[in-house]
């Protein structure tokens, strides 16, 4: 009865002040606070879960975070035989946790909304956006906000009756239409063909992507085609627009030449060359600040950072540093606001590396190995999806 009494009075003080006001006040709140106002009066629910003040308040975050230099991580702490462990770190010197994480997950499998024996670990990270992560197995993929715990069940995709050897995701942002997209991607047995589909928040369903669209040379690495933990070796690099990935090569390592493209506006495929080296023993794609970005391992324990100056000009991949390595099995979590570079390291754990020095530093969270690792900022979105569930 005095919660109800408070709400009144609460109400009643602002019930006269002009909506942009309100809005004014309330894009400046953190995201608990905005939760909880959505329980006080229905126009202020309706206020907060509109898409327009969703966007306003990402907008905010995202120059706050930029003015303070404070940004986030979503880290895939820990991928065990049975479950997947989820965490926010900041993403300073220290590496803090900021907090744990509740995985969708385990509601999701007992509400029994799955259709096929899954299994949690049988879900990776295939990608993070504006506080939207997206969890994918095999059969089932998942929108999943942490910050409003709200997720997202997609619909069946159309590809799933296609008898394949693999399946994988891809999760990115088109900006020109302000829509999230997820495309996936199958291969039928002997990899002889590669059939794609892009799922649409705003359009709510799956979409084929037409045969000849799809070229030939398109295979990215599945999650199972490299023989260590693969639930990060192989994510894709999100940069202008577009998903980007090392395709899986015929044979050997060396005769990877290449990056293919999937821009989330056009939907179209396209072959970016990678810089010529003499020798290729491991490469991996990441996001340098807004660049794309190769580890290319040309010995055991020599590592060439590549970063590509201007997006889509071959000419302007330039060494940004030459590592020597202390451990000959890698693979790279991606790189901090800082431009530092974080590897995973066996047996030691992550390694912090600066580009500009070779610096190598081993006091993050001691020995312990980290599955995947994004940047990451706290939003509203899924806030207005009729369909989105709470756990």
């Amino acid at each position: 009865m005095a919660d109800k009494c408070t709400r009144k009075k609460i109400v009643s003080v602002f019930e006269n002040f002009p909506e942009e006001i309100i809005q004014g006040i309330f894009v400046k709140l953190p995201i608990k606070s905005l939760v909880q106002c959505t329980a006080v009066c229905k126009s202020w629910r309706s206020l907060i879960i509109s898409s327009t003040f969703i966007d306003a308040h990402l907008r905010r975050i995202v120059q706050s975070n930029s003015q303070t230099n404070v940004y986030g991580l979503f880290l895939l702490t820990a991928c065990t035989s049975e479950k997947l462990l989820f965490s926010l770190h900041l993403d300073n010197p220290a590496f803090d946790e900021y907090t744990k994480l509740t995985s969708p997950l385990i509601p999701l499998f007992k509400k029994k909304l799955r259709k096929y024996s899954e299994k949690e670990s049988d879900f990776y990270v295939a990608g993070t956006c504006n506080g939207l992560v997206c969890l994918a197995s095999k059969y089932t993929t998942i929108i999943w906000n942490p910050c409003i715990r709200k997720y997202m069940v997609l619909p069946r995709p159309i590809t799933l009756g296609f008898e394949s050897d693999w399946a994988r995701c891809d999760f990115g942002y088109d900006s020109h239409t302000n829509d999230y997209k997820v495309l996936r991607s199958v291969n039928n047995f002997y990899g002889k063909r590669t059939a794609c589909e892009v799922w649409s928040l705003a359009r709510g369903s799956w979409k084929i992507i037409s045969a000849g669209v799809v070229p030939a040379y398109f295979r990215p690495l599945d999650y199972s085609d490299r023989g260590y933990d693969v639930s990060l070796s192989n994510k894709h690099a999100f940069v202008n627009g577009a998903l980007h990935w090392i395709p899986s090569p015929k044979g050997y390592p060396d005769e990877v030449r290449y990056i293919v493209s999937f821009d989330l506006f056009s939907e179209r495929f396209a072959k970016i060359m990678i810089p010529t080296a003499s020798e290729i023993a491991h490469v991996s794609i990441l996001r340098y600040r807004e660049s794309l970005a190769l580890l290319v391992q040309s010995s055991e324990k020599l590592l060439h950072l590549w970063v590509m100056k201007e997006y889509s000009v071959v000419e302007s991949w330039t060494i940004l540093s030459t590592l020597h390595l202390q451990e000959r099995i890698w693979y790279p979590l991606g790189f901090r606001k800082s431009g530092e570079v974080l590897l995973n390291m066996y047996p030691l754990g992550v390694q912090l590396v600066d580009p500009n020095t070779g610096q190598i530093t081993s006091e993050l969270n001691k020995r312990r190995m980290y599955n995947f690792m994004d940047s990451f900022v706290q939003s509203l979105l899924l806030f207005d999806q009729p369909n989105a569930i709470c756990y």
